[in-house]
This record gives C-alpha cells, structure tokens and sequence, in this order.
C-alpha cells in the first residue's frame, strides 16, 4: 500500500514538472513573440515617421525654392536696392518662418552681404569663398544651389540647409544671390511631432 501511494506521488510529481516545464516553454514562447511584435510595430511606426519626416522636409524645400524664385525676379531686388528689398523680402520672411526658414539674405556680385534680416550684425561680411556663393555665380540662369553646412550653435554643433539662388540685373548679368537658411534640428523635429500626433490619432 505504501509503495503505491509513493509511486502515485512520484507520477503526479513528473506531471507536475512537465506541466511547469511545459507552462514555461509555452509563456517563453509567448513572451519572444510578444516581443517580435512590439519590435517589428516600433520599427514600422519609426520608418513610417521617416518616410513622412523625409516627405515633408521636401515639401517645405520646394515651396522655399518657389519664394526664392518669385524673389529673385523683382526689380528691387535685381538691382540691390536695399531700401524696397528690405520690405518685401521681410513680407516673404513672414510667412515662410512656417517652413522653418530662420534667415533670409542678400548678398552682392563680390560676395558681400548687404541685408540679412535675423543676422544684420554681419553686413558687410564676405561670403564670396563659400561653395554656394561660387556655384551660384557660375550658374546662367536661375536655378537653387543647396548646401549643408555645420557650425557652432547655443549648445552644440547645429546644421543647416542653404538654399542659394542668383540674382539677374536687367542685362542678365549675375548681381549677388539671395539666401534662405533652414535649420535641419528644426526640420526635424518638426516634422517627427507631426508624424507621432498623426500616428496617435489613426490609433
């Protein structure tokens, strides 16, 4: 009698480690696949917030490229005449700081600035050995030449885009460029924000 009541005990012991192993198994696996999943959504979401990032960061640029060219073109600022430029390039700044545009510039033949609305402690600087300075004047018709430059921020080093476009006088002679500078952190951000709140709105 006492053999088989140890024998039943050793048979529910085995069941009983069985079903735990088995429990064990069977949540491990569950957990991993939990796991996969959550990883696989996160790097969905994260390259859907790219794609849209990406998107929308060239959207901005070509209505900045539009602005810069309607700009280009009035006689104000053809001819460098600082006084009207001033005014309507500070109508344009107006609405295109949604793009995050943070500066819009003009800079003459030689390479000089002569009207920065956000940065008008460097008038007079010569910019005429920057690369879009150079590829603008090389150009013979209107067309953006882009730059990415870094430099020195509040905190840290802080990238920018530069969308430069020549400026024709009335003789189709080059006469300077005008400059709109955007801040890629701010591009950024931006945009990943509006991503996310979408995001959070489709669910």
């Amino acid at each position: 009698m006492r053999r088989r009541i140890q024998r039943y005990y050793k048979i529910g012991a085995i069941v009983l480690i069985l079903a735990v192993t088995g429990l064990s198994i069977l949540l491990h696996h569950t957990y991993n696949t939990a796991e996969s999943l959550v990883k696989e959504q996160f790097n969905e979401q994260q390259m859907l917030i790219a794609r849209q990032t990406s998107s929308g960061i060239e959207e901005d640029i070509e209505l900045v490229v539009k602005e810069i060219e309607l700009l280009s073109k009035i006689p104000a600022i053809k001819n460098l005449e600082l006084k009207g430029s001033r005014k309507i390039i500070k109508d344009v700044f107006e609405h295109v700081t949604v793009l995050h545009v943070d500066d819009i510039a003009l800079i003459d033949s030689q390479g000089i600035l002569r009207l920065s609305l956000m940065a008008a402690h460097l008038k007079g600087a010569d910019f005429s050995e920057r690369r879009y300075f150079k590829k603008a004047k090389t150009l013979e018709m209107s067309a953006p030449v882009y730059e990415s430059i870094t430099f020195n921020g509040v905190n840290k080093e802080e990238n920018e885009i530069i969308v430069a476009m020549p400026v024709f006088n009335d003789y189709k002679k080059f006469n300077g460029a005008l400059i709109f500078t955007m801040k890629v952190n701010e591009l950024i951000k931006g945009y990943v924000r509006l991503s996310q709140n979408d995001g959070i709105k489709s669910a």
